[in-house]
């Protein structure tokens, strides 16, 4: 069975920064070796309450190199929202495993625990019926309570988060 995410050693670069509350950072980008060569999809927490001393408190890396997340296609490709000390993020997915191998697509779910500072990656939720092809440019997420709702290639399905 195919593992979605490991750990990462903190290599790799933002492409978008959001505020996490209480002096946190979460980072979507990608995640890369000492080298410079390019890997799978990577969402880190940063603390940044020391603007001068800023650290990498928690990484998920999904995929290999050629994955995609839906920030990679539009700024509206992911779905925030804080509960108390809580903040949760949908964001679709189109995973690679390595050459010629295309992975899932879905919509993964992650978890800041603000008051504990840590990142957690969930389960990945399988696009239902969508083709492989990986343009998630129209991949969209939206969470109500304690549900998010998936739309993609038209179709839209609800899970418990």
């Amino acid at each position: 069975m195919f593992r979605h995410f490991r750990k990462s050693p903190g290599a790799g670069f933002s492409d978008y920064l959001f505020p996490a509350g209480d002096g946190l950072l979460l980072g979507v980008g990608k995640d890369a070796s000492a080298t410079g060569v390019v890997g799978g999809v990577k969402v880190a927490l940063f603390d940044v309450a020391d603007p001068a001393r800023p650290q990498q408190l928690g990484v998920q890396v999904f995929g290999a190199a050629g994955s995609s997340s839906g920030l990679d296609y539009t700024r509206h490709g992911i779905d925030l929202f804080a509960r108390g000390d809580t903040l949760r993020v949908a964001l679709p997915l189109w995973l690679w495993q390595g050459f010629a191998q295309p992975g899932p697509r879905g919509l993964q779910r992650l978890e800041v625990n603000t008051r504990e500072r840590t990142l957690s990656a969930g389960a990945l939720i399988a696009a239902p019926n969508a083709d492989s092809a990986f343009d998630l440019s129209t991949d969209r997420a939206l969470q109500i309570e304690d549900n998010v709702y998936y739309f993609v290639q038209g179709q839209l399905s609800a899970w418990k988060w």
